[in-house]
């Protein structure tokens, strides 16, 4: 959809300017490989989320694909 394409071009474009930035990024919600995101995203998510784990400057925090229902 056109949210999730926004975030992918965000992950591909942005991300790395808030890891030299000292910002930690945070997923919540399932991005698990049985999630209905699309893998490419899930990808990018998880090295985000590595690529940034040492940061202590700023936590970003983004909640996604986080509902109580199947």
């Amino acid at each position: 959809t056109g949210l999730m394409a926004l975030l992918q071009h965000y992950l591909e474009v942005e991300v790395a300017k808030l890891i030299a930035q000292g910002v930690k990024i945070r997923i919540l919600g399932d991005i698990s490989e049985t999630s209905p995101l699309p893998a490419k995203l899930r990808a990018g998510l998880v090295k985000a989320m590595a690529d940034s784990a040492h940061n202590t400057k700023l936590t970003l925090g983004m909640c996604l694909n986080y509902g109580g229902r199947d």
